[in-house]
């Protein structure tokens, strides 16, 4: 499985998992048969965050960036969850540096799943 590396500041990180639905809200039922591939890629990965990690994101240095391993698919569908929502500057800068990211990495947006071209 490839992997991609995000630097992000401390407020980068928390808008990322706060678009992310906590994973415990659903059950697997209603993960399996009501969410797309993209959507259980991201409740999957989210799950794999824990509460210490949040508090330590919380407590880390604001000025400073940190590295976040995530696979392809979570990249994308988190890609494709920015395009999705309501464009605050949060969003947007996380989504600058997502498709930054993901172009420096040899991915072309065009090439990316489930976009328009109009």
């Amino acid at each position: 499985m490839h992997k991609i590396t995000f630097h992000f500041y401390r407020s980068e990180f928390a808008t990322l998992v706060g678009m992310i639905p906590d994973p415990g809200q659903y059950s697997r039922w209603d993960i399996l048969n009501g969410k797309s591939l993209e959507e259980i890629a991201l409740l999957e990965w989210r799950s794999r965050i824990t509460p210490q990690q949040l508090l330590t994101w919380h407590l880390r240095d604001r000025s400073k960036q940190y590295a976040v391993s995530m696979p392809v698919s979570v990249a994308i569908a988190l890609w494709l969850r920015c395009r999705q929502m309501e464009l605050t500057i949060d969003v947007q800068m996380l989504s600058d540096k997502i498709d930054y990211t993901l172009v420096e990495h040899g991915f072309s947006p065009k090439f990316l799943p489930f976009t328009s071209h109009a």
